[in-house]
């Protein structure tokens, strides 16, 4: 979801300002691409930014564009399991940062998500 300052374009977006707000700098929104690429897409719609993705070195981006086949890798198994998303809504951001959730605790090794509220203090 590109970044906006347009009422009606957060509304258009996402049913309201407050879940525009909510969503747009959360990771599940978020694409690792290259610098150069980005340049050339960062304010188009997703359709025209899918043909930057194709182009990225990062697998996890060009996932974007299509799903992503390697052949008979290990790599491959781990992208089995990674949903392609190609809608760009409340729904599919929403689930593109559980799947980074998901995606962390795997390569982590981990049961769940760690309480970091221990660590943090209101001073």
């Amino acid at each position: 979801m590109p970044i906006s300052n347009d009422k009606g374009f957060k509304v258009q977006m996402a049913g309201s300002e407050e879940a525009y707000d909510r969503i747009v700098h959360q990771l599940g929104n978020l694409a690792l691409i290259e610098k150069s690429i980005n340049a050339s897409i960062q304010k188009q719609p997703l359709d025209k930014k899918q043909d930057g993705f194709r182009n990225s070195d990062l697998i996890l981006t060009r996932h974007l564009a299509a799903p992503v086949v390697l052949g008979k890798t290990k790599l491959d198994e781990t992208f089995d399991e990674i949903p392609y998303f190609n809608e760009w809504n409340l729904k599919t951001l929403s689930d593109r940062q559980g799947m980074f959730r998901d995606l962390a605790l795997k390569t982590w090794g981990l049961d769940q998500m760690p309480d970091f509220r221990s660590v943090l203090r209101a001073d």
